[in-house]
């Protein structure tokens, strides 16, 4: 379950319409990791969002007379909406597969099903990853460990 698809697959197993919580608090969005910029990471925030959607391109940076390069920047995150179930993590997931995020000082990455998937605040890095999950009262609770090395 370290892998955005391996999250994914084991979700599908569980009942769609349960809520999802990491840690016993909702998952709020998905971004680039600080630990490593290349892969994504589970935050649970007290943001809002209304409903569960990969954020807009920013604009890229506009060229001076000199020319240097061009620059596109990547997504900041996927959003999950306020309360989600566990379809609107699975959504989430899926829409990260084939995005280009931002990483978090720079720098586009790509996301695939076999990237690594963290759980952590934006702009911390936790070592935190789900390495399980408790079903309980129409609650899916993802459980997290710390990982070796961290």
């Amino acid at each position: 379950m370290n892998t955005i698809g391996g999250l994914r697959d084991a979700l599908l197993s569980q009942d769609q319409t349960w809520r999802v919580m990491v840690d016993g608090v909702a998952p709020t969005a998905l971004s680039s990791y600080r630990g490593y910029y290349d892969q994504l990471a589970i935050e649970c925030t007290s943001a809002r969002h209304a409903a569960t959607e990969l954020d807009e391109l920013p604009k890229p940076f506009e060229m001076n007379l000199a020319g240097y390069g061009t620059y596109t920047p990547g997504h900041n995150e996927v959003s999950i909406k306020a309360d989600p179930v566990v379809a609107d993590l699975v959504q989430a997931l899926d829409l990260a597969v084939g995005a280009v995020f931002e990483g978090y000082k720079g720098g586009q990455y790509a996301m695939r099903s076999s990237t690594t998937l963290w759980a952590s605040e934006y702009g911390r890095c936790e070592g935190r990853q789900v390495v399980g999950f408790a079903p309980a009262n129409g609650t899916l609770n993802l459980i997290t460990k710390e990982t070796e090395g961290w």
